[in-house]
Formats: structure tokens, C-alpha cells, sequence
């Protein structure tokens, strides 16, 4: 008789999670989200249900699973491009949001919009400030 149990393997298994890949989709779009507050920047993939820290996104080029089952999706070269592009702006958001300088912080968060608005819907920028009013 079979039995439904399975033994967990001897081997030691790695810390990497199981990569696939982002369909590109018009509806899957990458959405950076800039806080006050927790991650100050994050990056989201909804549809997939993935993301990362901005500094763990841009380092290792993936979203790992928000559900925990180990899994990640790389995000697309194009989008790692765009991203690479708004380095300046992140951190123009973090020196702002560590001095806790609001007016610094709504002069960023309009360059933000600015930068949104040229994307051409393939990434999402979003600022969250004060909680919960997004820009």
C-alpha cells in the first residue's frame, strides 16, 4: 500500500527560492510604492502576488512570493532598466523620509507623480503620505 506521507529529503535544501519568470501583461504591471512608514520602498507585483524591499529587488532581480511558499518571479530587464533609471529619486525619498522632512518629502513625491507619468504603464509608482493618501 502506498502511503500519502512523504519523507522530508537528507539533503539540505537551498536558500534560494524558486524562480519564474513575469508574463509581460498590461494588467501585471510592476507597482513601487514609496512610504512613510515599514519598507519606505517596496516593490509589488499583484497579479503574481510578489515583492521585495527596493535594495533587495534591485540587488537580486526578483519578488519573492508574499505567500510564502518559497517561490519568486524575476522581474523583466526592461523593468530592471526603468528601475536602475529612478535610483536618484529612492533615494531623494529615504534621505527625505529619515530627516522626516515633509516639505522635502511633497517636493519628491511631485517629482514621483512626474516620473509615473512617463512610464508608459509599465511600472507604477505610488507615493503613501501621509498614511493611507496615495498620490
Amino acid at each position: 500500500m502506498l502511503s500519502h506521507h512523504r519523507q522530508a529529503p537528507s539533503v539540505a535544501t537551498s536558500p534560494c527560492p524558486t524562480l519564474s519568470y513575469r508574463k509581460p501583461h498590461p494588467f501585471n504591471a510592476l507597482e513601487v510604492v514609496f512610504s512613510t512608514t515599514g519598507d519606505l520602498i517596496r516593490v509589488h507585483c499583484y497579479d503574481d502576488r510578489c515583492s521585495a524591499p527596493w535594495n533587495a529587488c534591485l540587488t537580486s532581480g526578483y519578488l519573492e512570493s508574499d505567500r510564502g511558499d518559497g517561490t519568486a518571479v524575476a522581474i523583466r530587464p526592461e523593468e530592471r532598466a526603468w528601475l536602475n533609471s529612478i535610483r536618484t529619486l529612492a533615494s531623494e525619498w529615504l534621505i527625505a523620509t529619515e530627516a522626516d522632512d515633509r516639505s522635502w518629502m511633497a517636493r519628491v513625491a511631485t517629482r514621483i507623480q512626474r516620473f509615473d507619468d512617463r512610464s508608459d504603464g509599465l511600472i507604477d509608482l505610488v507615493v503613501v503620505w501621509p498614511l493611507d493618501r496615495r498620490w
